[in-house]
């Protein structure tokens, strides 16, 4: 996958359907991630809800060919600076209007 930016309306068309996953152990990340992918849902957001969420996610990014990572419940300005200062490959945060949720998508 390339260093390209995704729209919202890109995201969408790869994958209409995006699996959440709440990993509560990073060893189990990349085989989890897998098994939506395997399936056609190239797209999965892990909520960033755990410890070992960042960790999970950079895994997956590393090691789940074709996979883009969405970060969820990212529900304050540190948490935005620890994906951008923690994981390289983040792609782009949106911000949904009038709330305080973001999503930050990264590829692998």
């Amino acid at each position: 996958m390339t260093t390209e930016k995704y729209t919202l309306e890109d995201i969408l068309a790869i994958s209409p359907v995006i699996p959440v996953l709440s990993i509560s152990a990073a060893n189990q990340a990349v085989p989890l991630a897998r098994a939506p992918i395997k399936g056609g849902l190239r797209v999965i957001e892990i909520t960033l809800r755990t410890t070992c969420a960042l960790d999970a996610i950079k895994r997956i990014s590393e090691n789940v060919e074709d996979a883009i990572v969405g970060a969820g419940t990212v529900f304050t300005a540190q948490a935005q600076h620890l994906l951008y200062s923690k994981l390289r490959n983040v792609l782009w945060l949106l911000q949904k209007p009038k709330t305080r949720l973001s999503y930050a998508f990264l590829y692998s």
